[in-house]
Order: structure tokens, then C-alpha cells, then sequence
């Protein structure tokens, strides 16, 4: 695609919820250390002791960053009762996603790029034990896309419409299953399925709506999923029939 050059879009850390008031009275404090004694979780004790105004995001996020409500009720109680936050074992979901966890971990919603007028790629958490399906075909969207601005051709490639199975998992094969910095003492999880691939280039080259073109979905798509010597798990599977089709307007969405 012939196109000007345009400087790498990157997505740094986000802006976390911020707490607009917290009131703890001397009183309200010592009911919630009682509380704790008496075996409350995190979140019940501080609902009943502590009131703070909602809070939002910022309207403009750089990357997407998830929170449960529990968490973010620990972490108004932290800066207050270090004691307390010490104990509660509040992790954000940016930082890892447990292999039995919902996919709506993974990451936040999409964010929209003005230069090619679709979303930028999706970026994952880490999965630190093996993957479910719904985490897997997270992934494998994760690694599929990629924003390749500053090249001589400048792109976004986005993947959409995935399903995708996974088997039983199997012995490391040599040979079959070599990937960068693969674990050879973890299982391999075998993927199949299919999804849609995408590549749109910058919007301002095209007719307005035909900047991307598409390879649609079909089946045959064939992957795995490992776990890297870091203790994180990847996956990846091959996606998009062997034609294309052009003048197409991108995915805004997952």
C-alpha cells in the first residue's frame, strides 16, 4: 500500500481510578481492625466502614487496564490501614490473569486509532497457569495483531470472527513444537479453529471506508499454546482464508 509514513502509535500504562473522598473516622477504623479479627473479606468490612465518592476512568485511556470492585474497595482502605492492605492479596489484572480466570481479563476494552480509523491491536495480560479456551482465543488475538507504522509499509493487522478449540495437552515434540523461548517440561495444548485477518493502512490514502483489505475466516487453522521459560503461557494459530478481499472498512471492536 503506498502510503506517507507516520510515527508509531504506542499505548503506554493507563490512568488508574482515582479516588475522589475517603472518610474514615477513628471509630469507623477500629470497627473495620475488628472486622478483620472476626474473619470479614476485604470488601465487606470496608463497605460497611468506609463511604468514598464513584470514581471513573480516564475518558481517554492508553492502555486498557482492568479492576474488580474488591480490589478497588482494598485500595481505598490501603493508604489508610497498611496493615490491612498487607493482608488483602489485591492483584490488578493488568499484571497477570490466573488460567481459570474470564477472559474479560485479558485486557479493557478496544481503543481507536484516528491514522487507520479502526482499533489498535489488542494487548494481553499474562496467563501464568494453562489457559482456557476463552483465555487461548484471547491470545491468539494478541499475537496475531500487531501495529507495524514507521515500516515502508505502514499497517495495522487485526484479527476478528476467531473460534477456536483446544486439546488435550501433550508431551513437548522436537521439532513440531519449537517456539522462542518455549518450555520443553510443559505440556503443549494443540489449537484449531478460524478468524478473520486484517490489514489497514493509513485512512487518509484511501477512498473513505477502504483502507483495509481482509482475508475472511475458514476453517483449517491449526496452533498451540506453551509456556515460556519466563512461567507465562502464549498462543498462537494460523487465521484467514488464502484470498483477499479489499476496500473494506476495519474492525472497531474484538
Amino acid at each position: 500500500m503506498p502510503t506517507p509514513p507516520f510515527q508509531l502509535v504506542r499505548r503506554g500504562l493507563g490512568v488508574l481510578p482515582i479516588l475522589d473522598a475517603v472518610i474514615v473516622t477513628a471509630s469507623g477504623l477500629g470497627k473495620l481492625l475488628d472486622n478483620r479479627k472476626l474473619g470479614y473479606r476485604s470488601g465487606e468490612s470496608a463497605k460497611r466502614s468506609i463511604a468514598f465518592a464513584p470514581t471513573k476512568l480516564s475518558p481517554k485511556p492508553t492502555k486498557e487496564i482492568s479492576m474488580t470492585s474488591s480490589c478497588a474497595r482494598s485500595m481505598a482502605v490501603c493508604p489508610l490501614a497498611g496493615m490491612i492492605a498487607g493482608r488483602s492479596g489485591c492483584k490488578s489484572s493488568t499484571v497477570e490473569a490466573a488460567g481459570n480466570g474470564s477472559a474479560t481479563e485479558m485486557s479493557g476494552p478496544p481503543t481507536y486509532n484516528d491514522v487507520y480509523q479502526v482499533r489498535n491491536p489488542r494487548i494481553c495480560a499474562k496467563v501464568t497457569s494453562p489457559p482456557s479456551v476463552a483465555q487461548a482465543t484471547a491470545l491468539v488475538q494478541c499475537s496475531s495483531e500487531s501495529d507495524t507504522t514507521g515500516n515502508a509499509t505502514p499497517a495495522i493487522w487485526l484479527a476478528t470472527d476467531l473460534q477456536v478449540e483446544m486439546g488435550a495437552g501433550r508431551n513437548y515434540i522436537p521439532g513440531t513444537d519449537d517456539r522462542q523461548e518455549l518450555d520443553p517440561t510443559a505440556k503443549i495444548y494443540p489449537l484449531r479453529g478460524q478468524g478473520t485477518r486484517w490489514s489497514c493502512g493509513p485512512a487518509t490514502s484511501y477512498p473513505a471506508g477502504q483502507n483495509c483489505m481482509k482475508w475472511p475466516a475458514g476453517p483449517g487453522g491449526q496452533g498451540s499454546c506453551w509456556k515460556t521459560s519466563f512461567g507465562d503461557w502464549n498462543c498462537g494459530m494460523t487465521i484467514g482464508s488464502p484470498n483477499w478481499v479489499a476496500k473494506h472498512k476495519g474492525p472497531t471492536t474484538y
